[in-house]
């Protein structure tokens, strides 16, 4: 009979220890994985961070280029009004250089009478 109760406590101590180191080892794994969690969220959090520092610097780079785009439609609007007051110009002195070469061919006509 002691022995059969020896037998059943050895037994309850091994199935308590097998229970523990069951445990025991859930637990590390339970530590490992919110450990490995930890990091990679760490990891994520600083990518994210990076993600944005360049979204912002895009940003600006599209603000910028925005606001470069504005000045040159700006510079070719001004410089096609400067192109357009040039062709009256020329248009204004062929007509004057016409006008003024018919004055010049009626003298000479008038002075050969």
């Amino acid at each position: 009979k002691q022995w059969y109760q020896r037998r059943v406590a050895i037994t309850a101590g091994t199935l308590a220890s097998k229970e523990l180191d069951e445990t025991r080892q859930m637990l590390e794994n339970e530590i490992k994985t919110r450990s490995h969690i930890g990091s990679r969220i760490t990891k994520l959090e600083h990518e994210n961070q990076d993600l944005n520092n360049a979204l912002h610097l895009e940003q600006k780079k599209v603000k910028k280029a925005g606001q470069a785009r504005k000045i040159a439609e700006a510079n070719v609007d001004a410089l096609q009004a400067n192109i357009t007051d040039l062709h009256k110009d020329i248009a204004e002195l062929k007509d004057q250089l016409m006008f003024t070469q018919k004055q010049a061919e009626e003298g000479k006509i008038k002075e050969q009478k």
